[in-house]
């Protein structure tokens, strides 16, 4: 029998194979990066775990120091970036890396951002119920971090126990972090708490104040070692992920695609918006106070815009990320909501 002939009998099975192939695949379909991991809370918003940060992988490391000039004990063990999460006054998101920190390009939130604080005579001339105040809180830049850790015990889900992920975590967490390597007082001697034989458990615990998540109750654990050989040890390096793929260029939308996807926010306004987000609020890392990042970052972008000499790619081989869920798309949007609200939740 000829292939076409044999096309022609097989044509019902084969439409009927098609179907529940695209069935299986659009079931399966998730945004969600499994590698990355976050604790799970109650309805009442409380959770716990405990893990342990771990130290710069070896490709972060070539990264830095090839990429970004470090000193090769210098490499921390997380990556920071600048994130722009938030739902326009039409109902539409948009989550997107800021280009302003990383790899230093404008960025039209920030632009529209700065023009109401300007516009108002200032951040500080501005009261707490100032609706520009409200606006730009809502879609300032949040500091976001990435870390490999080992997770030692899950309360809610057991199964991550000794599983290796990623964490995705705010400057609330980060500074708790900072504290033990930069410690307030003279008497208290410093901690690099990622140090495979001198580092510390961190105790996460998570409770609901003021609508926020808090983690004030959270603590370190006693230095310990990671493990009880460095064989065990070398195991563990081996089976972290590359965290400088968040950092990368790709990750990171040329200033003409991030107007579009702001615009989208904005119904038919231009970059400046026209009205104020009803769902607005701070939107940074939940539990944690103002800072200097408030403050709408300034561009030198205006009327036209200028290049921006590309960075040099990473060299690092890192398993792709799951791209996140475009804005606008789908029409459920109690879906979406929970989707992105999720995403800042972490």
């Amino acid at each position: 029998m000829s292939t076409l002939a044999s096309r022609k009998k097989s044509r019902a099975q084969r439409k009927t194979s098609l179907r529940t192939q695209v069935e299986s695949e659009s079931s399966n379909t998730s945004f969600k990066d499994d590698r990355v991991w976050s604790c799970q809370t109650n309805k009442a918003g409380i959770g716990s775990a405990v893990f342990r940060f771990l130290e710069a992988s070896d490709d972060d490391i070539k990264y830095y120091t090839e990429e970004l000039d470090y000193d090769e004990d210098a490499v921390p063990f997380w990556v920071h970036l600048h994130q722009h999460g938030f739902k326009g006054s039409n109902g539409k998101w948009m989550i997107e890396n800021c280009p302003t920190s990383v790899v230093k390009r404008d960025c039209p939130v920030c632009e529209a951002n700065s023009e109401i604080v300007d516009e108002n005579g200032g951040w500080n001339a501005m009261d707490d119920n100032h609706p520009g105040k409200k606006l730009v809180r809502n879609r300032k830049r949040k500091e976001v971090y990435y870390s490999n850790i080992l997770i030692i015990k899950d309360t809610a889900n057991p199964e991550n126990e000794g599983e290796i992920k990623i964490f995705r975590y705010g400057k609330a967490i980060h500074d708790i972090i900072l504290a033990q390597l930069m410690p307030t007082f003279d008497d208290d001697e410093p901690c690099n708490v990622a140090d495979y034989w001198e580092g510390r458990d961190f105790k996460l615990k998570i409770v609901r104040k003021d609508g926020y998540a808090n983690y004030d109750q959270s603590s370190w654990e006693d230095i310990t070692q990671i493990a009880e050989s460095d064989d065990e040890i070398e195991e563990i390096l081996g089976k972290q992920f590359t965290l400088s793929e968040f950092i990368s260029e790709d990750k990171y939308k040329s200033y003409e695609d991030l107007v579009k996807g702001f615009e989208k926010t904005q119904g038919n306004a231009k970059s400046k918006p026209r009205s104020m987000d009803d769902e607005g609020g701070d939107g940074g890392d939940e539990g944690e106070g103002e800072d200097e990042s408030s403050a709408p970052a300034k561009s030198s972008r205006r009327a036209s815009l200028k290049k921006s000499k590309p960075k040099a790619e990473s060299k690092t081989k890192s398993k792709p990320k799951a791209d996140p869920k475009p804005e606008g798309e789908g029409d459920n949007d109690d879906d979406d909501d929970a989707y992105f609200s999720s995403l800042l939740e972490e």
